[in-house]
């Protein structure tokens, strides 16, 4: 009994890392890896290793290249999968927004940060650089051309705005932002809920 309690646990200590969870890496780690897809801006879907070490999974990865201007040195591995199709629809998702994302809020590039990225454009992975912005709490970001003109954008999923994703994280500031760079408040989303709709079950302060 104890000797099988404690095959469990080597196996459970010795598994693979979650799929999603983010992993800072070695630049040497890929150099002898196939590219399936590349964007300018350093992200990379890696195809699977050609020689797999005995009892692990031949994996496509989504790895983030810090770019040349900053550091070669860090390298992040952002999701890995052995279902090419999957690595291609997530790859989709994050190459027009992370890279970007990263540039503009520079403090999110991080393992926790990224981590946080990841984890929302799962969850909402139409989600424009100003729903991002939004949610997090960027602030200086609005200033940013390559985010503000996402503003008054709207989530395809649920429709909801930037303005409503800020009301919805009872953000006072983020909210204060934004209704200065003239959001709309005539919004609606897919359920015909506006701005206000949102406010009213927030707090006494964005409701004013």
């Amino acid at each position: 009994m104890l000797a099988q309690g404690f095959n469990v646990l080597k196996s459970f200590l010795s598994s693979d890392p979650p799929s999603n969870k983010v992993l800072e890496t070695r630049p040497d780690a890929y150099s002898q890896r196939g590219i399936h897809s590349r964007e300018d801006d350093g992200l990379v879907l890696y195809l699977p290793p050609q020689n797999v070490p005995k009892g692990s999974k031949a994996q496509y990865e989504i790895v983030l290249h810090r770019p040349t201007t900053e550091t070669l040195h860090q390298i992040y591995s952002l999701y890995r999968t052995t279902d090419p199709e999957e690595a291609e629809l997530k790859f989709i998702v994050f190459k027009d927004k992370i890279p970007v994302f990263i540039e503009v809020a520079k403090e999110m590039c991080n393992v926790h940060g990224l981590q946080k990225i990841c984890d929302i454009l799962t969850e909402h992975p139409s989600w424009t650089l100003a729903h991002l912005a939004a949610h997090f709490g960027l602030h200086d970001s609005f200033s940013n051309s390559r985010v503000n003109c996402y503003l008054n954008s709207s989530d395809p999923e649920t429709g909801m705005s930037p303005l409503q994703v800020a009301i919805s994280t009872h953000n006072l500031k983020t909210v204060q932002i934004l209704v200065s760079a003239n959001c709309s408040l005539e919004h609606l989303d897919h359920e015909a809920n506006s701005v206000f709709h949102y406010a009213a079950s927030t707090t006494k302060e964005i409701i004013a």
